[in-house]
């Protein structure tokens, strides 16, 4: 077998009259939610099957969905801007309002890891009629 991106370019379905756009999400691009604590990335993709010796005109065996994303975990942490000033140099006064909190990356059990999730195009049930002309 042979995996390769799907050619079908894949577009996103307009807003309904209602304004709200379509549940199914197009494929071949990239989602980010953010929230208070986390940034989660979702990469949508499709790729086509083949057989290994595909020949020119070849339809794909299956056409996969897949889904790849990964979860950000933040933190907020409080920075000081000193300007380069020493600790020594600044009183506890200032050192209060020269902080500032900031957002970084909180180290968890799933810093680094991606989850893949693969699942088949949906295909519609298609009847099969045979045109065989009778011998006589």
């Amino acid at each position: 077998m042979v995996v390769v991106p799907s050619a079908t370019p894949s577009q996103p379905k307009p807003p309904s009259s209602n304004g709200s756009t379509s549940k199914k999400r197009p494929l071949g691009t990239i989602e980010i939610i953010v929230r208070l604590s986390s940034v989660v990335i979702k990469v949508h993709g499709r790729y086509n099957v083949y057989p290994k010796h595909v020949q020119e005109d070849c339809e794909p065996l299956i056409q996969l969905h897949t889904t790849t994303s990964e979860t950000i975990s933040l933190q907020t942490v409080r920075i000081r801007d000193t300007d380069g000033a020493s600790l020594e140099d600044l009183s506890n006064e200032d050192t209060k309002e020269a902080s500032t909190l900031i957002l970084q990356e909180r180290i968890t059990d799933t810093t680094g890891k991606r989850i893949l999730s693969v699942q088949p195009a949906r295909y519609k049930k298609v009847e099969v009629w045979s045109s065989a002309t009778p011998t006589y």
